[in-house]
């Protein structure tokens, strides 16, 4: 099956935390006070105002929704959700050209990776939760709106914060159900696969059983009810009463070639060839079909195949 939709997940991952890593590196770098990123932010009104909706969207608005208060503490706060920021970014990016190779597995190892893409799009979810989330609470709290404002102003664009957080929302959506769902979707396949094949297989070594179990018995008890006669070596002069084991049929009949080179190439058995009696019945063709099933799979020997074909060629004629 095709993997189409883990391939454009893996593709969409890499470019949108490429470009999170990139504003959440140098936002970080402008906390820990560097120099060319201070100067970048005091002097370009637009990576300021990135800047401030960075820090808005990772850093205030949630440390207000959680009632922080507390400047010294806020300072390595700061920092060290800055890292964390980043160091996830990081990870998703990696993780997206993780998606894009798999995404070239065939359909049962694509099919195992469901354990191991659990994490990762459990991260994903969290993440359209928390964009989703700060969306929300932005539209009902009035002091986050009076924070939007200020950005919207620096910005000198309306709804900028709905904008940029429905689109955040909305990829993060994309990108947590496309692998989900392709995931599912190859596993439920692979599963009625493996299903149907080991039905197939119980059923045919079912078949083959009963065949067995109707053929060989009857051969075993035609050889046990043979009369035993006494044997003579070559040196030995003629023993009365003693005569030769000779079989009427075989006297008759032409000399069979090896199955390999008398049988049809597609392992059909047709009346009237192979040693097959013209006049054999529908009974005895599917039995030999059968036997012949059983011995392209090893399951008798050449001499009990000779012996159980003559019996059904001998005892199912119209």
């Amino acid at each position: 099956m095709k993997k189409t939709a883990m391939k454009i997940s893996g593709i969409i991952t890499m470019i949108f935390y490429f470009l999170l890593l990139v504003v959440s590196g140098f936002c970080l770098c402008t906390i820990l006070n560097v120099e060319v990123c201070v100067k970048l932010c005091e002097e370009n009104e637009i990576i300021s105002g990135i800047f401030f909706m960075f820090e808005y969207t990772f850093i205030s608005a949630p440390m207000y929704v959680l009632g922080y208060g507390g400047e010294t503490l806020y300072d390595w706060v700061t920092i060290l959700i800055g890292s964390v920021i980043v160091a996830v970014c990081l990870l998703m990016f990696f993780w997206g050209i993780k998606e894009t190779k798999l995404s070239n597995r065939d359909d049962f190892r694509f099919a195992r990776c469901f354990k191991t893409c659990a994490l990762m799009n459990f991260i994903k979810f969290l993440i359209f939760a928390y964009f989703t989330g700060i969306l929300v609470y932005t539209l009902v709290d009035e002091n986050l709106k009076i924070m939007i404002g200020i950005l919207e102003i620096i910005f000198n664009f309306k709804y900028l914060f709905l904008i940029v957080f429905a689109s955040l929302s909305a990829i993060s959506l994309v990108i947590f159900l496309l692998p989900v769902i392709n995931i599912l979707v190859v596993r439920s396949h692979v599963r009625k696969s493996a299903a149907y094949n080991q039905l197939h297989a119980q059923h045919t070594n079912s078949i083959n059983g009963e065949i067995a179990q109707e053929i060989q018995p009857e051969y075993a008890q035609q050889q046990y009810q043979q009369p035993a006669q006494p044997t003579m070596q070559a040196n030995m002069p003629p023993m009365p009463g003693y005569t030769p084991q000779t079989n009427p049929q075989a006297v008759n009949q032409p000399v069979q070639q090896p199955v390999s080179e008398t049988q049809t190439p597609d392992g059909t058995v047709v009346a009237g060839q192979n040693g097959v009696p013209e006049n054999i019945t529908q009974k005895g063709l599917e039995d030999l079909q059968r036997l012949e099933r059983l011995k392209s799979m090893g399951a008798i020997t050449p001499e009990n195949y000779e012996a159980m074909k003559q019996k059904i060629c001998s005892t199912n004629i119209n």
